[in-house]
């Protein structure tokens, strides 16, 4: 089973955005994760994510996220708009002094170093060269949590509807998601990827 988390972004960039989660929908990325740039007046926030939907593949989930993706991209300067130009105009300081009237969002998809019997997450992660967005299983999720990797993800997940959210998470996947990092605070760090599939694949 996978589930979706944001990395804790080392490097001392003063960057930001936001990324359509499907598991949690939308959602306003850390303050330190991606990548900011000013093209013709508009500012592009740069995301990079692991496993993003390959529109290659015919498969109708394939068809599905591709879709939902191009969607999202497309919706995105008016949910930024709505939701966080406000905000981020407000306080330069934290954001950066960008044109947040006009903001439009990139996708990459990440492909990392490969070495035999060595995870790719982990090299990109030492190398700080992880992806913005990236996939972990609950087996990792301890390690990953324990070594500071991952972002807490408490106020996302706290802004969705609670029957949302009981129907995505399973109570018997909570203990796995929600739980003490290294400083000793409890908070979300993932979130599973497909729903309803992460209680068929829990039994």
């Amino acid at each position: 089973m996978m589930t979706q988390i944001f990395r804790q972004q080392f490097a001392g960039r003063s960057i930001l955005g936001m990324l359509l989660l499907i598991i949690i929908g939308l959602c306003h990325v850390p303050a330190d994760a991606g990548e900011i740039e000013v093209r013709d007046g508009v500012t592009i926030i740069h995301l990079t994510v692991a496993n993003l939907p390959d529109p290659s593949k015919t498969d109708t989930a394939s068809r599905a996220d591709v879709a939902a993706v191009k969607q999202f991209k497309k919706r995105y300067a008016d949910i930024f708009k709505t939701k966080y130009a406000k905000r981020y105009k407000a306080d330069p300081k934290t954001y950066g002094d960008y044109n947040w009237d006009n903001v439009q969002i990139e996708l990459h998809r990440f492909s990392g170093l490969k070495v035999e019997s060595v995870e790719t997450d982990l090299l990109a992660i030492a190398g700080n060269m992880a992806p913005d967005v990236l996939y972990v299983n609950f087996r990792k999720s301890d390690t990953y949590i324990r070594n500071g990797f991952l972002y807490p993800m408490d106020q996302w997940v706290d802004q969705l509807p609670q029957e949302e959210l009981k129907q995505r998470v399973h109570d018997k996947i909570w203990p796995v998601i929600k739980r003490k990092g290294p400083a000793g605070d409890k908070h979300v760090w993932a979130m599973p990827y497909g729903g309803a599939l992460g209680k068929v694949l829990l039994f």
